[in-house]
């Protein structure tokens, strides 16, 4: 596979407030990549500085070759990135079918009932709740909402931040397994910070293990989880 993104020598952070340190990561195209590590370690800032969020002091972000290095949110979006935070991924009082066309407010109206229909297919689930509050919906419900937002603009690369965050065991699998048919389905790139390692890790080729801003392991997904040494890497011990 070849790469879609790169992340070259990237020192970032909030103002004077640097989180990253010197960090390289390479996403390939179609694939799934997991972004591990201990809580502040630098993994939702990493994604913020792809989207352009955060202060990039050094280095470089580059797009299918296009340095996308500090451009705004709605520019990286426009180009195929699709961002996904923790919370405030949808609009709660508003219904399915809204939250689904403001997300295509961009489009022309009749590409936008198109790609309704689209993603109603692919998450056949919305079509009885498309003129329920999207508040009303269990959390797993409002995260294919979310995704299925980011679908309505077709984007080729999706950053996932804790998608499975405050959800229960069953529907924190469920959602995961979600984001990994995404790929396996319609060829999306894959990038997810998780916080339950395990699941993250299970769906993915590829994984960075951040530790206080640094890369602290780059490579297999699998070999990282069954790695005898794990838990001390996690916690930047070893």
């Amino acid at each position: 596979m070849s790469s879609i993104l790169e992340v070259r020598n990237v020192d970032a952070g909030y103002g004077k407030l640097q989180i990253l340190f010197d960090v390289n990561a390479t996403f390939e195209e179609k694939g799934i990549t997991a972004i591990v590590g201990p809580n502040g370690s630098g993994k939702s800032t990493l994604l913020k500085t792809i989207m352009g969020f955060t202060n990039v002091y050094n280095g470089k972000i580059l797009y299918k070759g296009r340095d996308i290095t500090g451009k705004p949110p709605h520019y990286v979006s426009k180009q195929g990135i699709a961002y996904l935070p923790q919370v405030g991924n949808v609009f709660t009082t508003l219904t399915v079918r809204e939250n689904l066309r403001l997300a295509g407010y961009t489009l022309p109206p009749d590409e936008i009932e198109e790609r309704m229909k689209w993603v109603l297919e692919f998450f056949p689930v919305l079509k009885d709740y498309l003129d329920r509050k999207v508040g009303r919906l269990s959390g797993g419900e409002r995260q294919m909402v979310a995704m299925g937002m980011a679908l309505i603009r077709d984007p080729d690369v999706m950053l996932f931040d804790e998608p499975s965050a405050n959800l229960a065991p069953i529907l924190a699998r469920k959602v995961v397994s979600e984001v990994k048919r995404l790929r396996d389905e319609l060829g999306v790139t894959i990038i997810i910070v998780e916080q339950i390692v395990k699941l993250a890790l299970e769906i993915a080729e590829k994984a960075y293990l951040l530790v206080s801003g640094s890369v602290r392991y780059e490579g297999d997904a699998k070999e990282l989880l069954n790695h005898p040494d794990f838990g001390k890497m996690y916690l930047g011990i070893v």
